[in-house]
């Protein structure tokens, strides 16, 4: 068995920066960004969202033709992880051969903003009703046959790998938070069992749209307090941290264990309870081989959700009782795909520059997801510390 993988890059765009230090510093500034949804509804007028103001895919993609087949989801992958390669200092066919590079993600569900097919709901009423053989004889003809690409799920990661270069295996998971950790868990033990060297790892997800509003009110989600809709992608490079020394990677922290706990259900809804909490932070701490003492930070999955948020908050209070915690959901809102990535590039960062949280040196970080869907998840990074590093840590 090799050694836990170490996280060698990392990238996030969302809204509050296109980057990780403009990210934390204004998490750590409780500086969110929140606007009135921007598009015309009298259902949700009143509601905010979460929305990336300063990216404009067009200055990162090439061809610039290209970026108009894209779904914003699809932009914001394909730029994430060029930046994650990028930080990760890997060049692709002289570190490693571009077939020996991998791409696990997660995506959200299909969606796009109803003006980009209004046309075709337009001519498939007759007489105020939807009339499907209208719709099959006029509406369709007057759809983009080109916007396909932008609601297909697998679209984001797909095309990124093709945008930058990366042709080894592409596995896809997807809708919800939690789904698209389960690409990170994978690249964890891919890793770890020596079945892979490098593996990049993220997600992208855009729930800002009306598709998006219309969707999460059926569901009855945007009723349970103040969740916030929004968009971002984050990736991350997890590698064999021998390959990583080998070529002197700049090195952010070591993945230290995980714990997955999967709900069966058949509704789209939060599905928490205190023992599934207390049971998935025994089981990281287990799968970590340390004490709840050990842990120096928490970033927790607070978004808002009154319900599922009181719940987490009571099983940190009798298992960390004195442990700091931030959340970052709700200063950059719900990215949902991407958000837990996002979540573990924040404590990657925090572990690389030894930045302290309320007067805390941070050596070891967990983070928790308890999203929307089935899949809940408590990862632990740990600081990385070389052979010499480490015998002067225990002096």
């Amino acid at each position: 068995m090799y050694n836990n993988p170490v996280i060698t890059g990392i990238s996030t765009i969302n809204p509050l920066g296109l980057n990780i230090h403009d990210t934390v510093s204004k998490i750590m500034n409780n500086q969110n960004c929140f606007s009135s949804v921007q598009f015309n509804s009298k259902c949700f007028k009143d509601m905010m969202v979460s929305k990336i103001d300063t990216f404009n895919p067009r200055d990162y993609i090439k061809p610039k033709r290209a970026v108009r087949f894209m779904s914003r989801e699809t932009q914001l992958a394909v730029c994430s992880l060029k930046f994650c390669i990028e930080d990760s200092n890997i060049r692709i066919n002289d570190t490693y051969d571009e077939n020996e590079i991998s791409l696990f993600s997660g995506t959200g569900s299909s969606g796009i903003d109803l003006d980009e097919i209004r046309t075709m709901l337009d001519n498939s009423y007759e007489n105020g009703d939807f009339d499907p053989v209208k719709f099959g004889e006029v509406g369709l003809g007057r759809l983009n046959p080109l916007i396909s690409f932008k609601i297909l799920p697998n679209m984001p990661p797909s095309v990124a790998v093709i945008h930058n270069g990366i042709k080894g295996r592409n596995l896809i998971f997807n809708p919800w938070e939690g789904s698209a950790l389960l690409a990170f868990q994978e690249a964890f033990y891919e890793i770890k069992s020596g079945r892979e060297n490098v593996v990049y790892c993220g997600g992208s997800d855009n729930k800002t749209h009306s598709d998006a509003f219309l969707n999460f009110s059926e569901y009855g989600l945007l009723n349970n307090g103040g969740i916030i809709l929004g968009e971002g992608s984050s990736h991350l490079c997890l590698e064999n941290p021998e390959k990583a020394n080998e070529r002197n990677a700049e090195i952010y922290c070591m993945v230290k264990g995980l714990s997955n706990i999967s709900y069966s259900n058949n509704n789209v809804n939060y599905n928490v309870t205190g023992d599934l909490v207390n049971n998935l932070f025994e089981e990281s701490l287990r799968a970590s081989e340390i004490k709840p003492s050990v842990i120096d930070l928490i970033i927790d999955s607070n978004d808002g959700n009154t319900k599922n948020d009181n719940i987490e908050n009571q099983v940190y209070e009798k298992m960390f009782p004195s442990i700091p915690r931030v959340s970052p959901k709700k200063i950059i809102g719900n990215t949902f795909a991407a958000a837990g990535f996002i979540n573990l590039a924040i404590g990657s960062f925090l572990l690389k520059n030894d930045l302290k949280i309320y007067g805390r040196k941070l050596n070891t970080i967990m983070i928790n997801s308890f999203p929307i869907g089935s899949e809940n998840f408590s990862i632990i990074l740990e600081k990385y510390f070389t052979q010499s590093t480490e015998a002067q840590r225990k002096i």
